[in-house]
Parts: C-alpha cells; structure tokens; sequence
C-alpha cells in the first residue's frame, strides 16, 4: 500500500467533520444505507479519499475460515529445513528449485533454539507478494496460534501451564482468533478496537465494514458493523 501524497488544503479538516457529522446524523434517522450507496456523489466524499486523507489507516482482517497449509503457504528453503519439510510431505513438496524464485531474504533471519538460521520461501503462487516484502511493506509471523503462552508438547500432556478453552476444538479456535473468547463471545476485538475509534470520530458508520456478511471479529460492544457485499 503506498503512502499517499500529502496536500495542504485548510478546508479538509472541517470537509471531514461534516462528513462524519452527517454519517452521524443519518445513522440515527436510519436512512444511513441508501446514502451510503451514494457516497460518490456527495462533495464531502471527497475528504475519505487518498489525495485529501493522508493520515488515513485501516486494519483489513481476511480470515480464513476452514484451514491453511501453513508449510506449503511459507515453504522452508534452507538447505537442513527443507530435507526434513521434504521428508515429511514426499508427494507433495515443492521442489526446491521451484522456490528459488519467491525465497525471502528477511534483513534478520529467524533461528532456531540452537542459534541456526531459517530461510524461507513463498510459495510460487504467491509471487506478486515478492516485491511487498523486499520493499519492506509486508512482514511474515511464524509460530502464531492461539497458544496463551509458549508450550512444549511435554507442558501441555502435563497440563502444567495456562492453555485456550476446547483447544483443538475448530470452531472454538475460530472464535479464539476473532474475540479471545471461546465460541458464544458476542464481540471481537477489531470490533473492542472500533469502540475505542468511535468517540473520535463522531460514531460514523463505517467504524467497521464487513464484507463477509457477519463476523463477530467486527463487532463492538457499541461498534456496529456496516455490512456490504463484496461487489
């Protein structure tokens, strides 16, 4: 995403608050979702686009509901780390000569407990993200999941630190990563972080948009997510 071009215009910052002001008011008449719709037609629109809302940010959420193969999506390609990910999946490993061309070379590579370090690949599917992480506008996590805290296999057949409720159970694990709670919670917390935005930005509509229908990743404890299709 590129950053865009700042412009110096007196009138932006009173063009939003009417915006806001107005996505407020016809909110609460209820009539917000037609205007919406319309929104290209409204002079203050233009205080939400790139060229006038420089310091514009959104927290874009796509969840991947079912599965992801986490060793075919990033692919191990230092030499040690690779034998051993081919070892496991014979059938269907990428070859390592199919990877040359998407490997990725982080400014610090990540080691393992014995101070070695990993390289890894993106899969050739996902070359077009190449350039992202070369210019350093996109980043990998590893080892990310809905642990509490760092567990060995022998903490957790010993039950000897803090573990998520129902681990292993999917649809709780799903509502873990959106709310932090098991499933039943009643609001995520992109939906807990657009409550926090509200107050500053005159309770507008579109704190949260949600283009999948409903999750409860985007809903608020007064945070109500604005729901759109994805055309």
């Amino acid at each position: 995403m590129k950053n865009a071009p700042m412009h110096s215009k007196p009138d932006t910052a009173a063009s939003r608050r009417a915006f806001l002001k107005r996505a407020s008011a016809l909110s609460v008449a209820g009539i917000a979702a037609p205007w919406a719709l319309n929104l290209a037609a409204m002079a203050e629109a233009s205080a939400a686009t790139a060229s006038d809302a420089g310091d514009y940010k959104a927290l874009v959420c796509v969840f991947l509901y079912g599965g992801n193969d986490y060793a075919n999506t990033l692919v191990p390609y230092d030499s040690a780390s690779y034998a051993a990910y081919q070892q496991m999946r014979p059938s269907f490993a990428y070859s390592r000569a199919s990877l040359a061309a998407t490997a990725l070379n982080p400014a610090s590579a990540p080691l393992d407990r014995l101070g070695a370090a990993h390289q890894y690949a993106l899969a050739p599917e996902l070359a077009p993200l190449l350039p992202l992480f070369d210019a350093g506008q996109m980043g990998v996590i590893l080892n990310v999941g809905t642990l509490v805290q760092p567990t060995t296999k022998l903490q957790y057949i010993n039950k000897s630190v803090k573990l998520p409720p129902k681990l292993f159970s999917h649809n709780d694990q799903q509502s873990v990563w959106q709310s932090s709670s098991p499933e039943g919670a009643t609001s995520g917390w992109g939906g807990r972080i657009g409550d926090l935005f509200e107050s500053g930005n005159g309770n507008a509509t579109f704190t949260c948009v949600n283009v999948s229908g409903n999750a409860v990743f985007m809903s608020g404890r007064s945070a109500v997510q604005y729901q759109v299709s994805t055309g």
